[in-house]
């Protein structure tokens, strides 16, 4: 399945930048096998969704917690959803929500690992917030605000999605650059969230230039912070993926310790990835704490 998804997305979003005439696309995905990978994807999704509404119909489900099996089980009683509603969802979360969400964690472990005094004081404030091993809920979201700030640092230094293209539907200008009808604009992500004009230190990994309210309400709407895009292009599942993030690295942290055990000199980590990007060579060592 994950083959399936780097073929569609990585040959096929590069085909479709080279070949704008929709006959020649098509044709472009034919001829490099990725329509055969989208149905293979396509089908998968809809096999995985048929067999939990199988479970739940006949109780064979183990009242499972993940986002399909609710949506499902929601479904059968308020009956809001079309089949093909649930099916496009699905989709959104199967394929716009894995690898961005692991590959942040990844970049956080890579943070807080090579830096103890910066997870000393997440861990204090969990600690503060979630005594006695209490499990994160959404309504403690916004209570661990060193710890958001941190994950908005590391989308910062390391966006999930290096970069987006958007195509001109009309002829416009940018400031005095003309963008002719058609044209592939790129916007380079990871160059703007490490922009010196715009950070100062931009390649220093800072938690506390988030711990600003006021700072961080101005980078959600000036286009200085752009790991989930802007504007009515957004991702739709932002809020999800922080909440998300927060509530999973809220719990491990409860748990154990982190420690990087690369030599950032000898044996550095580096950037893995082809449209979402991953630490490269990563390696941590995860201890439990002793309480």
């Amino acid at each position: 399945m994950k083959q399936s998804v780097d073929k569609i997305f990585f040959v096929g979003f590069l085909l479709n930048i080279f070949f704008k005439n929709r006959f020649l696309r098509n044709l472009s995905w034919k001829i490099f096998g990725v329509d055969v990978h989208r149905e293979k994807f396509l089908n998968k999704v809809k096999e995985i969704i048929a067999l939990r509404t199988r479970e739940i119909e006949n109780g064979s489900e183990t009242q499972s917690n993940d986002v399909l099996s609710l949506m499902i089980r929601e479904n059968f009683i308020n009956n809001q959803l079309t089949e093909g509603e649930i099916y496009s969802n699905s989709l959104v979360l199967f394929i716009a929500g894995t690898d961005t969400s692991s590959n942040t964690l990844s970049w956080f472990f890579y943070e807080v690992g090579r830096r103890p005094d910066i997870q000393k004081r997440i861990r204090e404030e969990i600690d503060r917030i979630l005594p006695n091993g209490k499990a994160p809920t959404l309504e403690d979201y916004n209570s661990l605000i060193y710890l958001n700030a941190c994950i908005m640092e590391t989308l910062r230094c390391h966006p999930p999605v290096g970069s987006v293209f958007k195509e001109a539907s009309k002829s416009t200008h940018l400031g005095p650059i003309l963008i002719p009808k058609d044209s592939i604009v790129h916007s380079f992500i990871a160059y703007s969230n490490k922009n010196n004009q715009i950070w100062n230190n931009a390649n220093i990994f800072d938690p506390e230039r988030f711990m600003d309210e006021e700072y961080l309400k101005k980078t959600n709407s000036d286009y200085s912070m752009l790991p989930f895009s802007m504007g009515i292009r957004k991702c739709i599942g932002y809020k999800f993926s922080l909440v998300e993030t927060c509530c999973v690295l809220a719990r491990m942290l409860q748990s154990y310790e982190i420690e990087l055990l690369n030599d950032e000199v000898n044996d550095p980590v580096g950037y893995v990835g082809q449209i979402t990007f991953r630490p490269g060579n990563l390696k941590i060592r995860m201890t439990k704490r002793v309480q």
